[in-house]
């Protein structure tokens, strides 16, 4: 019966250092995420029957103080259009899903976004697909941003 308990200890201790090992990592993650991110640059792919562009934005000084915060689950998003004006969405971020909704000034409307961090860039994106004229398009919109 001793070596079963020794046994039974060993294991024990293996099971507590993997757990704590893992809480570890997920708060490493979830505070990578957390501070504010400024955009620089936006890319977009559009898809439609007549093949695939990808075009890319590189802001100037003004709008690339736009940026995300993001403090635990909560998210705002200030996207400047010139030095001095800027339009502030807020939502809500899951570091579970790296999911981040978004939703304008008097909640009207909300944006999902889908989120991935890769090498120090955060990257933030969200598909559409619009109709204009009988002809289906998809658009794909990353915000690749920087702390």
């Amino acid at each position: 019966t001793l070596k079963f308990m020794k046994k039974l200890f060993i294991l024990f201790a293996v099971f507590i250092l993997a757990v704590s090992c893992s809480r570890s990592d997920d708060e490493t993650t979830q505070n990578s995420y957390n501070g504010k991110w400024f955009v620089k640059k936006i890319e977009l792919t559009q898809i439609s029957s007549s093949g695939t562009s990808t075009s890319t934005q590189t802001l100037d000084d003004c709008e690339s103080k736009s940026n995300f915060n993001i403090s635990g689950q909560n998210v705002t998003y200030q996207e400047f259009s010139t030095c001095a004006n800027y339009e502030q969405y807020s939502g809500s971020y899951n570091n579970d899903t790296k999911k981040m909704i978004l939703s304008n000034y008097n909640n009207q409307s909300s944006t999902n976004f889908d989120v991935e961090l890769v090498n120090n860039e955060m990257f933030v994106k969200n598909t559409q697909t619009v109709t204009v004229g009988g002809q289906t398009n998809t658009l794909k919109y990353t915000f690749i941003c920087s702390k």
